[in-house]
């Protein structure tokens, strides 16, 4: 079977007679003698055949990879949809988290990010840190701003922790 497969798509080589007799002619098949002038024709039948199946098959894999191409293309798009949904969804919960966690909308501090002219903070508290039980965020640009120590274990005369 394989066999087959190959000699079916195998590009038509000219025989050397062939190749000689058009050398000696200028490579003009109208000026070969009758007997080579057939076995010309036979060659480029056969020729001809297999450029059309070459030509079919160049075309059919084209089309497979352009198929293929535009399926990655709306997996991709798909993906940065839900990527960015997934983002969207973050912030959100980070949001509802932090509305829900803060203690104190006003304090008066300004934003120390360039671009940014919030002079109100927000004091949130955090349940996850020991150490700082609280951080505040600008309540203009929603970045953070610094930690607050938690003052249980906060000695006020001895800077260390």
């Amino acid at each position: 079977m394989t066999g087959d497969y190959r000699r079916f798509y195998k590009k038509p080589v000219a025989p050397v007679r062939l190749k000689n007799a058009l050398e000696a002619v200028s490579w003009n098949p109208s000026r070969l003698d009758p007997d080579v002038k057939k076995l010309y024709n036979k060659w480029n039948r056969e020729y001809n055949k297999w450029e059309k199946k070459e030509a079919s098959s160049r075309a059919r894999k084209q089309e497979f990879w352009e198929k293929w191409e535009k399926k990655e293309d709306i997996k991709r798009e798909i993906q940065r949809g839900i990527e960015l949904e997934e983002k969207e969804t973050k912030a959100y919960n980070k949001l509802i988290w932090d509305t829900n966690n803060t203690e104190d909308w006003g304090v008066e501090y300004d934003c120390r990010y360039d671009g940014c002219d919030g002079k109100i903070l927000r004091k949130v508290i955090n349940h996850h840190k020991a150490h700082h039980y609280a951080f505040l965020e600008c309540s203009l640009c929603g970045r953070h701003q610094k930690w607050l120590k938690n003052p249980e274990f906060y000695d006020e005369d001895n800077d260390d922790w």
